[in-house]
């Protein structure tokens, strides 16, 4: 009998404890999708999670950039000038103008030999909140590109999620969040890949500050140009300034 009631007792020590388990990870969430910080320095925070389904960590990078979110935003959406500071971009062209907040881009991925380059086909969707002035761009591969944007020369790589964020601070700053799982497909071991996973986040923030400061500096050296005269003030203006003769 005594044995009977210890084995309940276990039995039932069991279970609370399967219910704590479960309680304690619904409350504080699974390990595998919490993110864990790999870098904190310049006023820049890079997490990552661990491996998804495809084998390729998640990404996650924070940033303090000393600029408006509309100055930040108008570096980002002009994709000739990704070359001169995102991470790895030779080339983004806009492929479609789907209506005025979203789009469809191709860009190129220059690889280091022997490895051959990637390039991405995406879907950009923007959102503004006109109350506090957020942006929020959200990125994902085009499932079924059309033909006409596919090349032989390069590996089509996959972009399962990317979502930008700029929110505004006080003294025209912003704080820039950007979470991010690709998979670059082909033969990259996967070691690889996460390696240069986890810089990009940073890679990304640190090329776009250095881009927008190097505007700040060029409308600091660039002379203001004069506006214009109305019309007939320069005739007057020229004339008054001539001796009289008189």
């Amino acid at each position: 009998m005594k044995g009977r009631i210890r084995a309940v007792k276990i039995v039932w020590s069991c279970l609370f404890s399967l219910c704590v388990g479960a309680y304690a990870a619904r409350v504080l969430g699974d390990t595998k999708d919490t993110w864990k910080k790999i870098y904190d320095r310049n006023d820049i925070v890079v997490f990552m999670k661990d491996p998804s389904a495809n084998g390729t960590i998640s990404v996650r990078g924070e940033g303090l950039l000393g600029f408006s979110p509309a100055e930040v935003f108008s570096v980002i959406e002009n994709t000739k000038r990704a070359p001169e500071w995102m991470p790895l971009v030779k080339e983004r062209r806009t492929l479609e103008q789907l209506d005025a907040t979203s789009r469809i881009d191709w860009t190129h991925i220059g690889l280091p030999w022997p490895l051959r380059d990637r390039y991405f086909i995406d879907r950009a969707q923007l959102t503004k909140n006109e109350q506090d002035g957020t942006y929020t761009i959200s990125i994902k591969s085009v499932p079924e590109p059309k033909k006409s944007w596919l090349v032989d020369d390069k590996v089509l790589g996959f972009l399962h999620y990317s979502e930008l964020t700029l929110t505004p601070l006080e003294g025209k700053k912003t704080y820039l969040t950007i979470e991010v799982n690709t998979d670059p497909r082909g033969e990259i071991p996967l070691w690889m890949v996460n390696l240069q996973q986890r810089q990009w986040p940073r890679k990304f923030i640190e090329g776009l500050r250095d881009e927008l400061l190097e505007d700040r500096k060029k409308k600091i050296q660039s002379p203001q140009q004069p506006s214009a005269p109305e019309p007939g003030q320069s005739e007057r203006s020229s004339s008054a300034d001539q001796p009289s003769t008189k």
